[in-house]
């Protein structure tokens, strides 16, 4: 993991807690240090523990296209609400609102910052058919191709 996602994370999870704790009542904190430490292991939770519970629970996310992972967020709300004195996600419900605040905000900032990698390719072909107009010879010897087994580099596929 480099650099740009775990500070693409942070931001994402910072800013998904601050506008959860305003918009919703059962998310709150009582001190800054409080909301610095909720932020920090709820970043590292969705870094390292998210996809392994995205992992086993795979089936369960095809199963409900991709509403599991909401569902997942709000469980790691809740696990740093439990592990974090002055940190507080009061219902399940309030915990859904923040899960659903951190995939919105993790979708525009992937928009912003892209992603991890981006991965352009092109891939180029030409098929070339030449025309002999000499003597008086059928359709189908006008066509002359090439050996099937002769690469030429407009042949290769560039990636």
């Amino acid at each position: 993991m480099d650099f740009k996602q775990i500070l693409k994370s942070l931001i994402a999870v910072f800013l998904a807690v601050l506008i959860a704790s305003k918009t919703a009542s059962g998310v709150y904190y009582h001190s800054v240090e409080a909301l610095i430490v909720a932020i920090i292991l709820l970043s590292i939770f969705n870094i390292f523990l998210k996809p392994l519970l995205m992992l086993f629970s795979l089936p369960f996310i095809v199963l409900t296209f991709g509403l599991g992972i909401l569902i997942i967020n709000a469980l790691l709300f809740l696990l740093v609400a439990s592990m974090v004195d002055g940190f507080y996600v009061e219902s399940f419900v309030s915990a859904l609102w923040g899960a659903f605040v951190l995939g919105v905000l993790n979708l525009i900032a992937t928009i912003y910052f892209g992603g991890s990698k981006n991965k352009k390719f092109t891939v180029k072909f030409n098929r070339s058919v030449q025309f002999t107009d000499t003597d008086n010879r059928t359709d189908k010897d006008k066509i002359s191709r090439q050996p099937k087994n002769a690469i030429k580099d407009d042949d290769i596929i560039d990636i």
